[in-house]
């Protein structure tokens, strides 16, 4: 997970250096139609082919989604200050960390704290696409607070997930075990990349 963050910030802050690489990625629709295409086809391969994959190729198609979100990235380097990226995903950090400790701690199944969640992340996505012809920025605002909720239940449902496959590897082989760990890197990633663009949505200082 570290390591995909990590990639998506740096490819991202490289993007937004780069006027031509700038110009190519936000003045051609079809180019970030192709980046969006990508980014689903490498989550939806990795969540539903990851028996059939072998170790290092699911690790590769992580690393790879890794790269393409930079792309996307560049554009919040380009909007928000480097001051601001930083200060908030400090914020992002403190608080995915605080979500995880409850993930991994409580003692309460999350399942249904996981569903309820979920299907916000649809109701978020419905209500993003209904905005985008209503223009309404209270709605956008809403939308924003709401999505920190509901990735922060994500967050803690996804750590406690981690933490029963952790306590019962024993039963699996060492590859069963790594491709175990390269979804849950995957999921905790999802989790902090959307926690951070709603924080900076909302408490991020643009240039």
């Amino acid at each position: 997970m570290a390591i995909g963050l990590i990639i998506t910030f740096a490819v991202g802050y490289f993007i937004s250096t780069s006027v031509s690489m700038m110009m190519l990625i936000y003045s051609n629709s079809a180019f970030v139609i192709g980046i969006i295409v990508v980014e689903l086809a490498l989550v939806v391969l990795l969540s539903r082919k990851i028996n059939k994959l072998s170790v290092q190729a699911a690790f590769a198609m992580f690393i790879t989604y890794s790269i393409v979100n930079g792309f996307t990235f560049g554009a919040i380097f380009t909007i928000y200050s480097l001051e601001s990226i930083i200060s908030i995903f400090v914020v992002t950090s403190a608080m995915f960390f605080c979500c995880s400790m409850i993930g991994m701690t409580s003692k309460k199944d999350l399942s249904m704290v996981g569903r309820i969640a979920i299907m916000g992340v649809v109701g978020i996505l419905v209500t993003s696409l209904f905005n985008l012809f209503v223009g309404s920025d209270e709605l956008s605002m809403l939308v924003n607070y709401i999505g920190i909720a509901v990735f922060c239940a994500l967050t803690a449902y996804d750590m406690q997930k981690v933490k029963l496959i952790h306590e019962q590897n024993y039963g699996y082989d060492a590859a069963t075990t790594n491709k175990f760990a390269i979804i849950a890197a995957l999921e905790l990633y999802l989790d902090f990349i959307n926690l951070f663009i709603y924080l900076i949505r909302i408490l991020g200082k643009k240039k």
